[in-house]
């Protein structure tokens, strides 16, 4: 029983993920988001960061609103990489834009003031994309 409604959970999250990438195809530059009452369209110079929670993504905005996903953080990944965003961390896709100090102690700041930790092993990448490193 389990394993018929967790297949049937996936295939209903899979058909909303396929709506959802037919409508970013209209709107390129953008995060598209379904909610209840409606479709979300983020531009992607919006986005702060994105910080995953399970399965689910928590997207907080430059002007501080928060929406969350039902994309995972790797799905989002693959959406803004090309977009001037990096993964610092298993939990944090942040935008290169908005970064305001990298820490020693491993740490990100952000233009909000919040602070991103920076894994050991993507730390390189962070440098190099910064040309620090």
């Amino acid at each position: 029983m389990y394993a018929l409604l967790h297949s049937t959970t996936t295939v209903r999250q899979e058909a909303k993920i396929k709506q959802l990438n037919h409508v970013e195809q209209r709107m390129p530059r953008a995060l598209v988001l379904k909610d209840q009452r409606g479709w979300d369209i983020i531009p992607f110079s919006e986005i702060l960061r994105c910080e995953a929670q399970g399965n689910y993504s928590k997207i907080v905005k430059v002007c501080g609103s928060i929406y969350i996903s039902c994309m995972t953080l790797k799905s989002l990944n693959i959406k803004l990489n090309q977009e001037g965003f990096i993964r610092v961390h298993q939990s944090h896709l942040i935008a290169i834009d908005h970064i305001r100090r990298v820490d020693q102690s491993g740490y990100v700041v952000m233009s909000n003031q919040t602070e991103i930790p920076v894994s050991r092993r993507r730390r390189g990448d962070l440098l190099k994309q910064l040309a620090l490193g």
